[in-house]
């Protein structure tokens, strides 16, 4: 879900010139962005840029987050397992078993599928909450697709 997930707007006039812009709320991770504000890239006088803020992770938890560019279009952040062999879809939280059920290898309990973007930029992020396990996980990339048609 994207409950605690902040979205909004915050007009700013500038000057045609490559600016970086920090967004900062609190109980969210600051956000860097690179912005380059030129005549042609403005639709309407007006162009968006990427904000989405991430909650800060519960607290002796860990929130593992990936951005990327406007291309590929969907990358796919993965946890799995260490000491299972791929492929072990059931030890393994991504876009096809966020975790939100029980049908997940119980060594994965407190691990969830936050945010699943699929039209580019992301962020895509997995939470370990502070009563996960104490085994050893591999973090994972995967390019899903780059045709923004899927």
């Amino acid at each position: 879900g994207t409950e605690g997930w902040w979205r909004g707007e915050s007009p700013m006039f500038l000057e045609e010139a490559e600016y970086m812009v920090i967004i900062s709320m609190p109980g969210y991770y600051d956000r860097l962005v690179e912005v380059s504000v030129f005549t042609k890239s403005l639709v309407n006088g007006q162009m968006s840029l990427n904000g989405i803020m991430v909650p800060i992770a519960p607290q002796g938890g860990l929130r593992v987050v990936l951005n990327w560019g406007e291309r590929p279009y969907d990358i796919d952040l993965w946890v799995v397992r260490a000491s299972v062999p791929l492929p072990n879809f059931n030890s393994a939280v991504f876009w096809g078993q966020p975790n939100t059920d029980d049908d997940i290898d119980s060594a994965m309990d407190g691990i969830a599928l936050d945010r699943d973007q699929t039209k580019s930029f992301g962020p895509e992020c997995i939470t370990f909450q502070a009563y996960s396990q104490p085994l050893l996980f591999r973090v994972a990339v995967n390019v899903y697709s780059d045709n923004l048609a899927d």
